[in-house]
Protein backbone atom coordinates (compact mmCIF):
# COMPACT_ATOMS: atom_id res chain seq x y z
CA UNK A 1 0.00 0.00 0.00
CA UNK A 2 1.41 3.28 -0.80
CA UNK A 3 2.19 5.99 2.39
CA UNK A 4 0.08 8.45 2.99
CA UNK A 5 0.32 11.73 1.45
CA UNK A 6 -1.29 15.31 2.77
CA UNK A 7 -4.32 17.12 0.30
CA UNK A 8 -4.71 21.09 0.38
CA UNK A 9 -7.72 22.02 -0.44
CA UNK A 10 -9.15 25.47 -0.18
CA UNK A 11 -12.08 27.69 -1.36
CA UNK A 12 -12.16 31.72 -1.91
CA UNK A 13 -15.27 33.30 -0.08
CA UNK A 14 -16.59 36.71 1.22
CA UNK A 15 -18.45 36.89 4.11
CA UNK A 16 -20.04 39.41 6.32
CA UNK A 17 -20.76 38.70 9.83
CA UNK A 18 -24.24 37.87 8.97
CA UNK A 19 -23.25 35.57 6.40
CA UNK A 20 -21.14 33.47 8.67
CA UNK A 21 -23.57 33.57 11.72
CA UNK A 22 -25.83 31.83 8.93
CA UNK A 23 -23.47 29.46 7.84
CA UNK A 24 -22.85 28.32 11.13
CA UNK A 25 -26.68 27.63 11.81
CA UNK A 26 -26.00 25.66 8.49
CA UNK A 27 -23.21 23.85 9.66
CA UNK A 28 -24.59 23.11 13.16
CA UNK A 29 -27.63 21.80 11.68
CA UNK A 30 -25.55 19.18 9.34
CA UNK A 31 -23.20 18.22 11.79
CA UNK A 32 -24.13 18.23 15.33
CA UNK A 33 -21.77 19.21 18.30
CA UNK A 34 -19.58 21.02 15.59
CA UNK A 35 -18.14 24.11 17.30
CA UNK A 36 -15.94 27.38 16.81
CA UNK A 37 -12.40 28.46 18.14
CA UNK A 38 -9.88 31.40 17.93
CA UNK A 39 -6.68 31.06 16.35
CA UNK A 40 -5.36 31.94 19.41
CA UNK A 41 -6.12 30.10 21.76
CA UNK A 42 -5.26 27.15 19.38
CA UNK A 43 -2.27 28.09 18.42
CA UNK A 44 -1.06 28.63 22.43
CA UNK A 45 -1.91 25.38 23.63
CA UNK A 46 0.81 23.86 24.20
CA UNK A 47 0.15 20.10 24.99
CA UNK A 48 -1.97 18.41 22.49
CA UNK A 49 -2.50 15.59 24.67
CA UNK A 50 -4.96 17.59 26.85
CA UNK A 51 -6.80 18.97 23.82
CA UNK A 52 -9.71 16.42 24.59
CA UNK A 53 -13.29 16.85 23.91
CA UNK A 54 -14.21 18.85 26.90
CA UNK A 55 -11.35 21.06 26.47
CA UNK A 56 -12.57 21.93 22.81
CA UNK A 57 -16.13 22.10 24.16
CA UNK A 58 -15.15 24.81 26.97
CA UNK A 59 -13.21 26.93 24.74
CA UNK A 60 -15.12 27.16 21.83
CA UNK A 61 -18.06 29.77 20.43
CA UNK A 62 -21.50 28.47 19.41
CA UNK A 63 -20.82 30.88 15.98
CA UNK A 64 -17.85 31.61 13.53
CA UNK A 65 -19.39 35.61 13.96
CA UNK A 66 -18.94 35.55 17.85
CA UNK A 67 -15.14 34.35 17.29
CA UNK A 68 -12.63 37.72 17.20
CA UNK A 69 -9.81 36.36 15.56
CA UNK A 70 -8.88 36.61 11.32
CA UNK A 71 -8.61 32.84 11.68
CA UNK A 72 -11.18 30.29 13.26
CA UNK A 73 -11.31 26.37 14.02
CA UNK A 74 -14.47 24.69 12.80
CA UNK A 75 -14.18 21.69 14.28
CA UNK A 76 -16.22 18.54 15.19
CA UNK A 77 -14.53 17.45 18.76
CA UNK A 78 -14.02 13.42 18.63
CA UNK A 79 -13.33 11.46 22.19
CA UNK A 80 -11.32 8.80 20.32
CA UNK A 81 -8.86 11.64 18.75
CA UNK A 82 -5.41 11.15 19.76
CA UNK A 83 -2.37 13.12 19.00
CA UNK A 84 0.18 10.71 17.24
CA UNK A 85 2.89 11.48 14.94
CA UNK A 86 3.10 10.49 11.25
CA UNK A 87 5.81 9.67 8.66
CA UNK A 88 5.35 10.46 5.35
CA UNK A 89 7.73 10.20 2.65
CA UNK A 90 10.29 10.18 5.53
CA UNK A 91 9.60 12.69 7.48
CA UNK A 92 7.76 12.55 11.02
CA UNK A 93 5.18 15.28 11.24
CA UNK A 94 3.36 15.92 14.87
CA UNK A 95 -0.63 15.54 13.74
CA UNK A 96 -1.87 19.14 16.20
CA UNK A 97 -5.69 19.05 16.47
CA UNK A 98 -8.98 17.08 16.07
CA UNK A 99 -9.93 14.37 13.43
CA UNK A 100 -12.69 16.95 11.45
CA UNK A 101 -12.18 20.46 11.13
CA UNK A 102 -11.51 23.30 8.91
CA UNK A 103 -9.71 26.84 8.93
CA UNK A 104 -11.68 29.81 8.25
CA UNK A 105 -9.51 33.22 7.28
CA UNK A 106 -11.89 36.08 7.17
CA UNK A 107 -11.56 38.86 4.44
CA UNK A 108 -10.88 42.09 6.37
CA UNK A 109 -12.97 45.48 5.37
CA UNK A 110 -10.61 47.41 3.54
CA UNK A 111 -10.86 51.09 3.14
CA UNK A 112 -7.45 52.01 0.81
CA UNK A 113 -8.27 53.49 -2.19
CA UNK A 114 -5.41 53.04 -4.57
CA UNK A 115 -4.30 54.91 -8.31
CA UNK A 116 -8.01 54.69 -9.96
CA UNK A 117 -10.00 53.09 -7.34
CA UNK A 118 -12.32 56.02 -6.95
CA UNK A 119 -13.25 56.07 -10.58
CA UNK A 120 -14.16 52.11 -10.14
CA UNK A 121 -16.24 52.06 -6.11
CA UNK A 122 -17.22 53.93 -3.14
CA UNK A 123 -14.84 52.21 -0.36
CA UNK A 124 -14.69 49.84 2.06
CA UNK A 125 -14.71 47.02 0.03
CA UNK A 126 -14.93 43.28 1.68
CA UNK A 127 -12.00 40.88 0.71
CA UNK A 128 -11.84 37.71 -0.15
CA UNK A 129 -11.30 35.19 2.88
CA UNK A 130 -10.56 31.62 2.42
CA UNK A 131 -11.73 27.94 3.47
CA UNK A 132 -9.38 25.77 3.99
CA UNK A 133 -8.09 22.35 5.37
CA UNK A 134 -5.55 19.28 4.16
CA UNK A 135 -5.85 15.86 4.75
CA UNK A 136 -4.16 12.29 4.07
CA UNK A 137 -5.12 10.31 1.35
CA UNK A 138 -5.76 7.79 3.85
CA UNK A 139 -8.93 9.47 5.64
CA UNK A 140 -11.63 9.22 3.39
CA UNK A 141 -14.25 10.78 6.02
CA UNK A 142 -12.15 14.14 6.67
CA UNK A 143 -12.51 14.51 3.22
CA UNK A 144 -16.42 13.58 2.83
CA UNK A 145 -16.55 16.12 6.10
CA UNK A 146 -14.98 19.48 4.37
CA UNK A 147 -16.75 18.52 1.10
CA UNK A 148 -20.07 18.54 2.40
CA UNK A 149 -19.05 21.86 4.33
CA UNK A 150 -17.65 23.33 1.61
CA UNK A 151 -21.17 22.46 -0.43
CA UNK A 152 -22.64 23.88 2.40
CA UNK A 153 -21.28 27.43 1.83
CA UNK A 154 -23.96 27.37 -1.10
CA UNK A 155 -27.14 27.90 1.42
CA UNK A 156 -25.50 31.44 2.13
CA UNK A 157 -23.04 32.14 -1.10
CA UNK A 158 -23.22 32.88 -4.86
CA UNK A 159 -20.99 31.99 -7.30
CA UNK A 160 -22.70 34.49 -9.69
CA UNK A 161 -21.62 38.14 -10.05
CA UNK A 162 -21.41 40.83 -12.59
CA UNK A 163 -18.25 42.39 -12.85
CA UNK A 164 -17.98 46.19 -13.48
CA UNK A 165 -16.82 49.63 -12.62
CA UNK A 166 -20.17 51.30 -11.30
CA UNK A 167 -18.38 54.71 -11.10
CA UNK A 168 -18.52 55.04 -14.67
CA UNK A 169 -20.66 52.69 -15.85
CA UNK A 170 -18.64 50.08 -17.50
CA UNK A 171 -19.80 46.28 -17.84
CA UNK A 172 -17.29 43.58 -18.29
CA UNK A 173 -20.21 40.82 -18.08
CA UNK A 174 -22.24 38.40 -15.69
CA UNK A 175 -20.98 34.89 -15.25
CA UNK A 176 -19.67 32.30 -12.45
CA UNK A 177 -16.87 32.55 -10.41
CA UNK A 178 -14.58 30.08 -8.87
CA UNK A 179 -15.20 32.58 -5.86
CA UNK A 180 -18.06 32.95 -3.43
CA UNK A 181 -19.45 35.82 -1.99
CA UNK A 182 -22.22 35.62 0.97
CA UNK A 183 -26.00 36.90 0.17
CA UNK A 184 -25.63 39.66 2.90
CA UNK A 185 -22.50 40.77 1.55
CA UNK A 186 -24.65 41.40 -1.84
CA UNK A 187 -27.15 42.71 0.07
CA UNK A 188 -24.67 45.56 1.10
CA UNK A 189 -23.68 45.74 -2.16
CA UNK A 190 -27.04 46.51 -3.25
CA UNK A 191 -27.47 49.13 -0.39
CA UNK A 192 -25.74 51.52 -2.84
CA UNK A 193 -24.72 51.12 -6.58
CA UNK A 194 -21.42 52.21 -6.35
CA UNK A 195 -20.52 49.29 -3.77
CA UNK A 196 -18.58 46.41 -4.73
CA UNK A 197 -16.95 43.20 -3.13
CA UNK A 198 -12.94 42.89 -3.12
CA UNK A 199 -13.13 45.58 -5.71
CA UNK A 200 -14.33 43.42 -8.81
CA UNK A 201 -17.55 42.30 -8.50
CA UNK A 202 -21.43 42.78 -7.91
CA UNK A 203 -24.77 41.08 -7.62
CA UNK A 204 -26.23 40.01 -10.94
CA UNK A 205 -29.13 42.10 -12.04
CA UNK A 206 -31.29 38.92 -11.28
CA UNK A 207 -30.15 38.52 -7.74
CA UNK A 208 -32.25 38.83 -5.15
CA UNK A 209 -31.66 38.34 -1.13
CA UNK A 210 -32.86 34.73 -0.51
CA UNK A 211 -35.67 34.08 2.03
CA UNK A 212 -34.32 31.28 4.65
CA UNK A 213 -35.03 30.14 7.73
CA UNK A 214 -30.89 30.53 8.63
CA UNK A 215 -31.07 34.23 7.54
CA UNK A 216 -34.17 35.18 9.40
CA UNK A 217 -32.14 32.88 12.37
CA UNK A 218 -29.99 36.12 12.85
CA UNK A 219 -32.16 39.38 12.32
CA UNK A 220 -29.95 42.08 14.67
CA UNK A 221 -26.60 40.27 13.94
CA UNK A 222 -24.22 43.17 13.05
CA UNK A 223 -22.59 42.85 9.80
CA UNK A 224 -19.18 43.67 10.78
CA UNK A 225 -17.92 46.43 8.81
CA UNK A 226 -15.17 47.79 10.52
CA UNK A 227 -14.13 51.47 10.46
CA UNK A 228 -11.15 53.13 8.15
CA UNK A 229 -7.78 52.62 10.51
CA UNK A 230 -6.45 56.17 11.20
CA UNK A 231 -2.73 56.29 11.05
CA UNK A 232 -0.90 59.22 12.77
CA UNK A 233 1.43 61.38 11.33
CA UNK A 234 3.95 60.68 13.65
CA UNK A 235 3.90 57.11 13.25
CA UNK A 236 7.25 56.75 11.86
CA UNK A 237 7.44 52.99 12.98
CA UNK A 238 5.26 51.82 9.96
CA UNK A 239 8.33 53.19 7.41
CA UNK A 240 11.48 51.19 6.71
CA UNK A 241 14.63 52.18 8.49
CA UNK A 242 16.44 53.49 5.22
CA UNK A 243 19.62 55.59 5.48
Amino acid sequence: MDSPRWRKRGKRVALTRIDEAAYSIVLKDAFPGIVFLGSRIMYGFADDRAMTEDWLRAHSFGSIHQVEDGPVYVVIPSCRWRPLPLVIDGHTYSVCGPHLSFIYYRGRWDWRTFHGAKLAYDPPTLEFGDIVTSYLTDEPEVKAFYDKALRLVRKVATNRTRSELPHIGHVYGEGTSPRWIGHDAFRWCSESPTRMIAGIARPTLDWAFPDEPWYRAVEGVDRGVQDPVVWPDNATWLRPPYK
